[in-house]
């Protein structure tokens, strides 16, 4: 038997929150921020962009961890990656209004109870999220987000490609309903 209880975005991430718009760039701007280490995607990402070299995209990392070292060598031979370092939370908000994509990517153990709440304050940016399926992600929150199920290079490739092929007015729609979800159900 267990409780589940998720936890809510702040009233000061609230007060923060930008207006909506579509982006008018043609490229996909993908963000992935936190912790920069494997176990959050950032290997993962790389990757993918390493096997489709062809995909139009731009990945912005922001955060600290043992992986920076990689990332900036990767974005010293890979022009779709930038390094933004370690953000205050106003000017992360300002990359997270210009992207189109955030994405949730955890690499977890096949049992685990982790859930994170990054994921939460994504959900409320009113960006298409793209995550992993850890714990109850599908279940509670699948029809707000895209959910990575093949959880390689080339998995994660191949849907960073199907988003690019979708039209930002869709990708906006689903984010202002994850939005509009947050703020209706998970700030207490």
């Amino acid at each position: 038997d267990y409780v589940l209880i998720d936890g809510g975005i702040t009233s000061q991430l609230v007060s923060k929150l930008f207006p909506l718009k579509e982006s008018k760039s043609r490229e996909y701007t993908f963000v992935l921020a936190g912790m920069l280490w494997d176990q959050n995607g950032t290997k993962l990402v790389i990757d993918a962009l390493k096997t489709n070299p062809e995909l139009k995209v731009r990945v912005k990392f922001c955060g600290k961890g043992i992986d920076v070292p990689e990332i900036e060598a990767a974005a010293k031979t890979d022009s779709r990656i930038e390094y933004l370092g370690m953000l205050t939370q106003d000017e992360l908000f300002k990359v997270y209004e210009d992207a189109d994509v955030l994405l949730n990517l955890r690499i977890e153990e096949e049992e685990d109870f982790h859930f994170p709440g990054k994921f939460l304050e994504c959900l409320a940016m009113g960006k298409l999220v793209l995550s992993t399926p850890i714990a109850h992600v599908e279940r509670d929150y699948g029809q707000y987000v895209k959910v990575l199920h093949d959880i390689t290079g080339e998995g994660l490739a191949t849907v960073m490609e199907e988003i690019a092929q979708t039209p930002k007015s869709e990708l906006l729609e689903k984010g202002k309903a994850a939005r509009a979800f947050m703020l209706e159900n998970r700030t207490w």
